[in-house]
Formats: C-alpha cells, structure tokens, sequence
C-alpha cells in the first residue's frame, strides 16, 4: 500500500527543457548530414574538375611533345639539307679552285716559257749585233 500511495503521488518530472535540447541536436545533426552531404558533393565536383584540368594538360602536353617532335624532324632535315648543300658548294668551290689553280700553272708555265723565249730572242739579237762587224759596237 506504501508503494501504491508512492506511485499515486509520483509526478514526473518536467523533461520539456532536455526535449527542447535533443530537438536542436537533432537539428544540428540533420544540418550536419546536409553539410557533411553538401561537402562530399563539393569534394566530388573539385575531384571531377582536378580529374579534367589534369586530362587536359595531359592531352596538351602529348599535343606539344608531338608538334616539338614535328620541329625536330623538319629542323634535322633542314640539317641534313643544308650540309648537303655546303658539302655541294665546298666540293664545286674545290673544282673551281683547282681548275683557277691549273690554268694559273699553266699560265705561269706559259709565260716563264714565252719570257724565256724573248729573252733568248733578245740575248741571239744582242750577240748577232754585236757580233756584226759593221756595227762599230765593238770596243
């Protein structure tokens, strides 16, 4: 009977005040889903945008490597061409210097030959007068 007159006079107590309290941490837990969905999403999207500038760069750095190695094949054969064309020029400027080279002998050759000619021209031409009686060169 004791515990009846207990139980008959029990009043619960006022539990609004810790109602009030889970309320707003439930509150703040959905704001925090919201936030912590609202991150992921953020997350994903600047993955996404990172995942597409790094394939871009990716496919222009492929592009460049192919237009450098494009400039290097045209540049090696420009080389190429351009060494052709000094080794032609060297080979011809050798011909030339040679043939300038012979006929400047050959010239030379010719007139040591025709000065040696003259001058034994002269020398015969000399002694004759000389040896004329009738030039009175005599001493």
């Amino acid at each position: 009977m004791n515990m009846r007159s207990k139980i008959e006079k029990y009043k619960a107590p006022d539990l609004s005040a810790f109602d009030k309290k889970l309320a707003v941490l439930r509150q703040d837990m959905n704001n925090l889903r919201e936030l912590e969905a609202v991150i992921k999403q953020s997350a994903s999207d600047a993955r996404d945008y990172a995942r597409d500038i790094k394939n871009d760069l990716k496919d222009e750095i492929i592009r460049t490597e192919k237009l450098v190695e494009g400039v290097d094949r045209r540049t090696k054969t420009v080389q190429d061409e351009v060494r052709a064309m000094i080794d032609k020029e060297n080979d011809r400027n050798n011909t030339l210097r040679d043939r300038i080279n012979s006929r400047m002998d050959s010239l030379d050759e010719s007139l040591t030959n025709k000065m040696k000619s003259l001058e034994d021209q002269t020398k015969a031409t000399i002694k004759k007068a000389l040896d004329n009686p009738l030039s009175n060169m005599r001493r």
